[in-house]
């Protein structure tokens, strides 16, 4: 299991590579990710972030906070007869960088206390709260996740009409 969440998809549509871009471009607010953002967000469109000639960046656009949200990186690949859309769904960068720093000055905390606790062959009860901290902190990141991935896959799948490949 990975600890840091992601999930690569592959999506085959019947669509060109100009018809996924457009259908993207109407469903998505093309703005630029704001962390701190101070504007109101467009919740008519379903996505917002940045598209390309060849593929795209987004998120959902959502009206409650979760910084787990995934960010969606999708390249299309034009075939004979369909497109295909890989798609990678990641954490945001700084939330990757957080939450890597936390995990892994909480395993340290844990490790401290292990190593102390083995070295005066003493079980010590603070042994408990970095390991809740540590399993806390990961169901957290790898729950909530999962739950904006589902809800993404869902509205990609129906904005290419699109099927897993």
């Amino acid at each position: 299991m990975k600890i840091l969440p992601s999930e690569q998809l592959t999506f085959r549509s019947n669509l060109s590579k100009t018809d996924i871009i457009q259908k993207i471009s109407e469903n998505a607010a093309v703005v630029p990710k704001q962390i701190f953002a101070l504007r109101n967000k467009d919740f008519s469109k379903i996505f917002e972030g940045i598209i390309e000639k060849d593929g795209f960046k987004i998120s959902r656009t959502i009206n409650y906070r979760n910084s787990f949200l995934p960010l969606i990186q999708g390249k299309i690949v034009e075939k004979s007869t369909h497109s295909d859309i890989n798609v990678q769904m990641t954490l945001q960068p700084f939330v990757k960088v957080f939450i890597s720093f936390w995990l892994g000055a909480v395993a340290l905390a844990l490790v401290s206390i292990l190593i102390v606790a083995i070295s005066e062959n003493r079980f010590e009860p603070t042994i408990v709260i970095p390991l809740l901290m540590l399993i806390g902190g990961f169901s957290m990141t790898q729950l909530a996740f999962k739950y904006e991935y589902k809800k993404s896959k869902q509205e990609l799948e129906k904005l290419f009409g699109a099927a897993l490949s």
